[in-house]
């Protein structure tokens, strides 16, 4: 999961864990593990070099 603020509050923590699951926080935006994040980041930096 990434940080986001309801990802961490204790009853969201205490439901997954609950439920026989472990917490893996991410570092916000990995684009790794979403492809999508990965073409947009292409296309904005086509963008940009072709405003100069």
């Amino acid at each position: 999961m990434n940080n986001t603020a309801f990802h961490q509050g204790k009853a969201m923590q205490k439901m997954i864990k609950n439920a026989g699951h472990t917490l893996f926080y991410l570092r916000p935006y990995y684009t790794d593990l979403n492809p999508v994040e990965k073409q947009r980041a292409h296309a904005k930096q086509m963008r940009r070099s072709t405003h100069c």
